[in-house]
């Protein structure tokens, strides 16, 4: 009888949006005109006929200087109205900016989640979990795995140690080889809510044209991140602990994990992904951890 299949689909991770202010506009005030009013003068004297020119144009003089004063009002309100608009723009574009750069934040945490502030029996156990991970520099990080062919007791307990240290270790992700062990085994949880995920001899099935790059850190290289192109959307076959087909279909960050896992079955290390000048980046401040960790224990 065939194998049974099981499926595992994610949506697309949710990038954070810039709020966006609506943009207001104030309007000027009306202008407000008026015209003298000027009523006939019938059979008047000459001179009431002057006096009578003479109070229309004091008439008209405040007509205009209304209007003036009108037309000033109004460039107020249009300048006020028009730095409220740059104001806002201004504002829209620090919310623009800020949500830009949240999506970045929030990858740099990458593969290796941030180890919050810890009491101490968790501290103890993250320190225990990490000495169990093979570092940078150890052969079997460049080496490939070899394929899972026994799916019996001793591979399930395999996988809940895996499980217990990577969880323990503050990590998304856990390749066997970064236990010593060459198997082509990976286990990873994306979330502290989500189910581990198990998958034994993996196949990259299908990889999307659309890739990204985001920060990407590791178990086995702590306290270094570097930038790595990868595919956004991943279809991988594999089996699970039990032996069954087991077909995963992810994105985002899953789609990461999965792929970064699988790299350490081949011998392949992120700093084999990045470009050279993050690469010479990544070692120089290892070194310099190294060498602050000699002095410490020096003195």
């Amino acid at each position: 009888m065939p194998p049974r299949a099981t499926a595992l689909r994610s949506c697309p991770l949710a990038l954070h949006s810039a709020s966006m202010a609506e943009e207001r506009q104030s309007t000027g005030g009306e202008a407000r005109e008026s015209g003298p009013e000027r009523e006939p003068l019938a059979g008047a004297a000459e001179g009431d006929e002057t006096e009578g020119a003479a109070q229309r144009e004091v008439h008209a003089d405040a007509a205009e200087r209304e209007v003036h004063a009108g037309a000033a009002e109004r460039e107020v309100h249009a300048g006020a109205a028009e730095r409220g608009q740059h104001a806002d723009a201004a504002e829209r574009g620090q919310h623009a900016d800020a949500a830009e750069r949240e999506p970045l934040a929030d990858a740099a945490s990458g593969h290796e989640e941030e180890v919050p502030q810890l009491d101490p029996e968790a501290e103890a156990r993250r320190v225990a979990a990490m000495s169990f991970i093979r570092r940078l520099g150890d052969p079997v990080l460049k080496s490939s795995a070899t394929p899972v062919d026994r799916f019996d007791d001793p591979l399930r307990r395999q996988v809940s140690r895996m499980a217990g240290i990577m969880g323990d270790a503050y990590g998304v992700g856990l390749a066997a080889p970064q236990l010593g062990l060459s198997q082509r085994l990976l286990v990873y949880r994306v979330g502290p809510d989500a189910p581990l995920v198990v998958l034994a001899n993996p196949e990259l099935e299908w990889a999307s044209k659309d890739h990204e790059t985001l920060d990407e850190g590791c178990l086995s290289i702590p306290g270094i991140t570097v930038d790595v192109e990868r595919p956004i959307y991943v279809r991988v076959r594999a089996l699970d602990e039990g032996g069954e087909t087991r077909m995963v279909e992810a994105s985002g960050l899953e789609a990461r994990v999965i792929q970064h896992e699988m790299d350490h079955l081949d011998g392949v290390l992120i700093l084999d992904r990045t470009t050279r000048d993050e690469r010479k980046r990544a070692l120089r401040e290892l070194r310099e951890a190294e060498r602050a960790r000699e002095r410490e224990q020096a003195a």
